[in-house]
């Protein structure tokens, strides 16, 4: 660094400098849009098949797919199931990123127990809703508004009162149809919820200028830097990493389920993020994060001690500047909160069960 130069004018140029390293570094491993989904082989098939067998849960009783139109020609995957006697009401519960509702049937079964209807939808570009990017598995959002509007649309087909129960990018998604549509619901349980999202190896503000930086230059439509399309078959033959979690998820159990699924149904699979996803995801950050006190809504946020994906302390934040968020912190959790130990799973239901109930007056 030159000498005689301010310490603003240094930062400023260290700044520029690690946005050029960045962008560059990001040119030589960004991937565009990939070929023919990655082969599964017979044996990796049979374990995968042998896991699900092993650990997922079904569905809820009475549980139906169906297809939801926000607008002309956009089939969203939805799903619902009918309350356990009278209902209270319906929780509709929206998943994280690359996430398949099928994940979820025994959380969703713990709700239809405690007299709700339970509801799923799944966003755009994921599950078995539309991909509308350039590779079927590529992470593609252009403005998170139109998956706020989405979620708003459906919501208000449900039998009330009405409860939302996000994760993840979930999170994000519900918290911005609050602020953009105030949906009339009872409140919002998020777990895990996108505020910011953890960009190492780069510095937060280099990974920003990264995703405007491709965006503007044509290349918003390429995997983000150092991502692709999903590659994680190779798991299923060694029995010794299907036996432990992994970063995201403590249970081993849970830890593998959206794996299993992407190795059996390919057409589900999603793997990195676009450098547009990435882009739109700060612009979004950046709408939460200013206009956080026009969110009203009663809020029940549970965030993880141990995330490695999203930014706690940033959803703590966001949580302290909302008119009526409560924060429950989950201190040894991990990201994938639905996926971590017994005992986290159950304390998140039955916090969201206390929450919705306290509510509706049941």
């Amino acid at each position: 660094m030159p000498l005689g130069l301010d310490p603003p004018v240094k930062t400023l140029l260290a700044f520029v400098l690690a946005l050029v390293v960045g962008v560059w570094l990001g040119l030589r491993v960004s991937q565009g849009p990939s070929g023919a989904p990655v082969p599964v082989s017979d044996a990796q098939a049979e374990a995968a098949r042998a896991y699900l067998d092993a650990h997922l849960a079904p569905m809820p009783e009475g549980w139906t797919w169906a297809t939801f139109e926000p607008e002309p020609g956009v089939a969203l995957e939805v799903g619902r199931a009918p309350a356990a006697g009278e209902a209270k009401g319906t929780i509709a519960f929206v998943p994280g990123y690359s996430a398949p509702v099928d994940m979820y049937g025994a959380e969703l079964s713990r709700l239809q127990a405690a007299g709700w209807n339970v509801a799923a939808i799944t966003p755009r570009g994921q599950g078995r809703s539309p991909r509308f990017g350039p590779d079927p598995e590529m992470g593609w959002v252009d403005d998170f508004a139109t998956h706020a509007a989405d979620l708003a649309a459906f919501l208000a087909t449900l039998d009330g009162p009405v409860g939302v129960l996000a994760n993840s990018m979930g999170g994000h998604v519900a918290l911005r149809a609050a602020l953009d549509h105030q949906p009339g619901v009872l409140g919002y349980a998020l777990v895990a919820p996108m505020v910011e999202v953890e960009t190492a190896p780069f510095p937060a503000p280099v990974a920003r200028g990264i995703g405007r930086t491709f965006t503007a230059l044509g290349l918003g439509d390429t995997y983000a830097p150092g991502r692709g399309q999903w590659n994680d078959a190779a798991m299923f033959d060694d029995a010794a990493v299907l036996a432990e979690g992994t970063d995201c998820a403590r249970d081993a159990g849970r830890a593998h389920l959206r794996e299993a699924l992407f190795a059996l149904e390919p057409a589900l699979r999603v793997g990195g993020p676009s450098a547009r996803w990435v882009a739109a995801t700060y612009r979004g950050q950046a709408v939460l994060e200013t206009r956080a006190d026009e969110i009203g809504a009663p809020i029940l946020m549970a965030t993880a001690g141990a995330d490695r994906v999203v930014r706690t302390e940033a959803a703590s934040a966001l949580c302290t500047a909302m008119p009526a968020c409560e924060e429950v912190r989950y201190a040894e959790a991990r990201h994938c909160m639905f996926e971590d130990t017994e005992a986290t799973r159950t304390r998140l239901v039955d916090d969201a069960l206390a929450f919705f109930g306290s509510l509706a007056g049941r």
